[in-house]
């Protein structure tokens, strides 16, 4: 627990150095670069893109308006595609 309090302190901290606007910018480059290393499907760049976008959105979840509502959408979400996913299933049953 410490290491993810530790985390979000720290992107925290370098959200308040650099500021929303320059991190928004940081975010649409790390974006681009993950969308890069999945076109080139290199497994290892693919994973050290996803940590650097991950980093950089959870640095604006340190905004606690930010966080609880994309947490709310997020299980929206989630429950959506679950539910999406069960009327596919019960159609392919009743294809059957």
């Amino acid at each position: 627990r410490d290491v993810y309090k530790n985390y979000f302190q720290g992107c925290k901290l370098i959200l308040e150095h650099y500021g929303l606007k320059n991190q928004k910018q940081q975010l649409i480059q790390e974006l681009g670069e993950l969308i890069v290393a999945i076109t080139k499907n290199n497994l290892e760049n693919i994973l050290e893109e996803m940590a650097d976008c991950l980093v950089m959105i959870d640095q604006f979840l340190t905004i606690d308006e930010y966080f609880d509502r994309v947490e709310v959408i997020k299980l929206e979400k989630l429950k959506r595609q679950l539910e999406r996913i069960k009327k596919e299933n019960q159609g392919r049953g009743k294809n059957e």
